[in-house]
């Protein structure tokens, strides 16, 4: 298994080639900014994926839901609270 530095040695090769493209992991990140007393909202981002846009025949296949604290007159995200994350084998509804 190569390191992290050589892992990221090969990627940078295969970027500089057209006919590949790299995608790197997103790490998640649970506090944007330090609070500051004054009262926060808490925000839900849901993220959802579909077999086609049909809503009566197609389905979602998978959801992410990420639920945060947000100062309202700003709009600054100050924490994650919680996340969810589900493929369809997973749901639990219907």
């Amino acid at each position: 298994m190569p390191t992290d530095d050589q892992s990221e040695s090969l990627a940078l090769q295969l970027t500089t080639n057209p006919n590949y493209r790299v995608l790197r992991r997103l790490l998640p990140c649970q506090a944007f900014a330090e609070p500051d007393g004054k009262p926060l909202l808490k925000g839900v981002i849901v993220d959802t994926e579909t077999t086609r846009l049909n809503q009566d025949a197609d389905k979602i296949i998978e959801i992410g839901i990420i639920v945060f604290e947000y100062d309202p007159e700003t709009g600054q995200a100050y924490r994650v609270l919680d996340t969810y994350g589900c493929l369809e084998a997973g749901f639990p509804f219907g």
